[in-house]
């Protein structure tokens, strides 16, 4: 990746809150935009969650639930994979909540940056 090439931290900060903060229920297309098609995730209790457990939970999120991230750093990978590290929270959580750690693998195809896979953990 070359300077002029590399995303920067607030595009993959932008597509991370895209992913959690999208309405999916008025723009279902938009799932197949964000999230690959051979997704897999470590959810917060340990367990691997398919893909269409995930796309079930964003189908059936509460809408307009706010999140907020922070400690946002990406490791690249190389020119098409990216790795996201941060902390996630609600808007509404109480102050003195850091919020879950998370990580994302994005890859890029044809121009696309897509989801690959997604792990939480408890703060």
């Amino acid at each position: 990746m070359t300077a002029e090439t590399q995303p920067t931290i607030a595009f993959f900060q932008e597509l991370e809150l895209a992913v959690l903060n999208t309405d999916y229920r008025s723009q279902p297309a938009l799932v197949d935009r964000f999230i690959a098609a051979e997704f897999e995730e470590i959810n917060n209790k340990g367990a691997i969650t398919r893909r269409e457990d995930v796309v079930t939970w964003l189908l059936n999120k509460e809408p307009g639930l706010a999140w907020v991230l922070s400690e946002f750093r990406i490791k690249p990978v190389n020119e098409t994979v990216v790795t996201c590290i941060y902390r996630a929270k609600l808007s509404t959580d109480s102050a003195d909540y850091r919020g879950s750690r998370r990580s994302s693998v994005w890859r890029q195809a044809n121009g696309v940056w897509q989801m690959l896979f997604h792990q939480a953990s408890k703060g």
